[in-house]
């Protein structure tokens, strides 16, 4: 009077089960993903805030022209945007802020701020023949993205902004 016990899974029910699991992990990670990337956007867009303002309070602290420039190699201004960015006193003074920037993420600047900001001990953001900086940095990753201004007095803000 024993009965057979069935132990395990067989083929059909363990196919059907990951089948389900692929449909539905398909279905589930672009909404896994778009938070990531506002994530990423977001502290990009933050992190170059931060240095605008680090480098505009430090002019203002020193009594001369600091500058915040693309730097591929953390040392001195040259590379682009995407690769980072140093906040550069007058030398020979080394760099207050060394950022890399996180990959997968596309930052470009307005012609007037593709070369970098100075700002003047007055704290104004001014080109080195004195006239006003000022522009727009994007930062996007696909849809998602903020802008970084730079208004004539020197401020700086963040805002949403729409990728294409």
């Amino acid at each position: 009077m024993t009965s057979a016990t069935r132990r395990g899974h067989t083929l059909a029910e363990t196919m059907l089960v990951l089948a389900l699991s692929a449909v539905g992990l398909t279905l589930a990670l672009p909404q896994l993903v778009a938070p990531l990337r506002r994530a990423r956007v977001d502290a990009t867009a933050d992190a170059l805030r931060a240095a605008l303002q680090l480098a505009r309070t430090a002019a203002l602290a020193r009594g001369s022209p600091v500058r915040v420039c693309a730097s591929a190699d953390g040392r001195r201004c040259a590379g682009g945007w995407e690769q980072g960015w140093i906040v550069l006193p007058q030398p020979p003074s080394p760099a207050l802020l060394v950022q890399r920037a996180p990959a997968r993420v596309t930052l470009r600047a307005t012609h007037a701020l593709a070369d970098g900001v100075r700002f003047t001990a007055e704290g104004w953001a001014r080109l080195d023949d004195g006239m006003l900086q000022f522009g727009h940095f994007t930062v996007c990753d696909g849809a998602d993205g903020r802008t970084v201004v730079l208004a004539p007095g020197g401020r700086v803000r963040v805002q949403p902004w729409r990728c294409a």
